[in-house]
Order: C-alpha cells, then structure tokens, then sequence
C-alpha cells in the first residue's frame, strides 16, 4: 500500500541487584529500583494526497 509506514520498537531493559526485601507501595527507579521492563510498540502512518 502507497504512503504506509511501519515501524516496530522493541525495548529490553534489565538491572543488575538484588531486591532488598522491603515492601514498598511504589516503584523505585534510577539506580536505587530493581526493574526488568520489556515493551514492543507498532507504530503505523499512513499519508495519504488529495
């Protein structure tokens, strides 16, 4: 199809550590937060003249 784009983002991250075993109500990030996070996005566009 003419004027369609695809594109496709695919994201791994992984920090190194060991949680500490404190209950917390929030996520910490930075260096202090223990987060593995995987996302995919699909991103389409379509032009289209007239």
């Amino acid at each position: 199809m003419k004027g369609l784009n695809v594109a496709w983002l695919h994201n791994e991250f992984r920090t190194k550590g060991e949680p500490d075993g404190i209950s917390r109500f929030n996520t910490s990030f930075g260096p202090a937060g223990i987060i593995t996070h995987n996302g995919n996005r699909i991103y389409l566009n379509y032009v289209y003249q007239f």
